[in-house]
């Protein structure tokens, strides 16, 4: 577990020192304008500095064969996102690569949410003929949730450590745990040159679409790990305290852009940091 979390600090530091001239040459950077009311513009190498360190010491701490479709997925969702990232793409082809990787993790990985359970003490709720639709409520809701929160400085990366730090917690030594370790110490590294700080301003880097995606399928795959059988060893009602906050963000922005009128995917300065925000707190 150790080496391998520390493969990943390491790895994404490296990557993004090294990473960020080019990302600056080859113009990959966020400007801020219209909704980003950041200062000047600023790399968007973090996702793929995370990946790449989270998947260094995944192989390094954890057998082949219970990563290797969580590393895959993951890989979709940062190719799309550093696209996105570059071209804008339409919100269709993000939803439908995330469905696509929610269907990996399921078929593939065999990571499915078949019990809620028992969260009100009157017995376990089994959910097998619908799991997966479950599942894939569950871990798009959560994807989409993380990346929403990426609007502040740090954010995005300290509610996903916190989400990892959850699992974990609750994992109990297994898979699961030594792969959150392992993501949380590629946060950890992103986090230096992300989090607000004034030491680090002149290299602060952004994780994008990619970095915010990735990290949302991780956390996801990696909560439904812990809670459900065989290895299940945490009630999911727990566990979505590991994400309380990005969810709850996700779901109050869902509702009060349909009672506006809009589009409940549409874009707007409503998520519980931009109302923080327009009060007078400031990153």
């Amino acid at each position: 577990m150790v080496p391998g979390a520390l493969i990943a600090a390491l790895f994404c530091v490296m990557l993004l020192m090294a990473l960020r001239p080019l990302a600056i040459a080859l113009n990959f950077v966020d400007t801020p304008g219209g909704r980003k009311r950041h200062i000047g513009k600023v790399p968007l190498i973090g996702g793929l500095a995370m990946y790449i360190g989270f998947a260094a010491g995944a192989i390094v701490a954890v057998p082949a064969a219970e990563t290797g479709y969580l590393l895959l997925g993951a890989l979709l969702l940062l190719f799309v996102g550093l696209l996105d990232d570059r071209y804008d793409l339409p919100p269709s082809v993000r939803l439908g690569t995330q469905f696509g990787v929610v269907l990996l993790m399921y078929f593939g990985g065999d990571v499915a949410v078949t019990t809620f359970g028992d969260p009100l003490g009157l017995g376990e709720i089994r959910v097998e003929p619908f799991s997966l639709v479950t599942t894939v409520f569950f871990s798009l809701a959560l994807i989409n949730a993380i990346n929403m929160t990426d609007g502040m400085d740090g954010l995005a990366g300290g509610m996903s450590f916190m989400a990892l730090l959850g699992v974990a917690l609750a994992g109990q030594g297994g898979a699961a745990t030594v792969l959150a370790v392992v993501g949380l110490a590629a946060v950890v590294g992103f986090l230096a040159f992300n989090f607000p700080l004034k030491v680090n301003r002149s290299i602060r880097t952004f994780m994008g679409d990619g970095g915010s995606t990735v990290l949302g399928f991780i956390a996801a795959w990696l909560m439904i790990s812990v809670t459900q059988p065989p290895t299940g060893h945490v009630s999911p009602a727990v566990a979505l305290g590991f994400a309380a906050i990005p969810l709850y963000d996700l779901t109050s922005c869902f509702f009060r852009r349909i009672i506006d009128g809009r589009s409940p995917m549409s874009a707007a300065r409503n998520h519980c940091h931009h109302i923080l925000q327009e009060a007078g707190f400031r990153r």
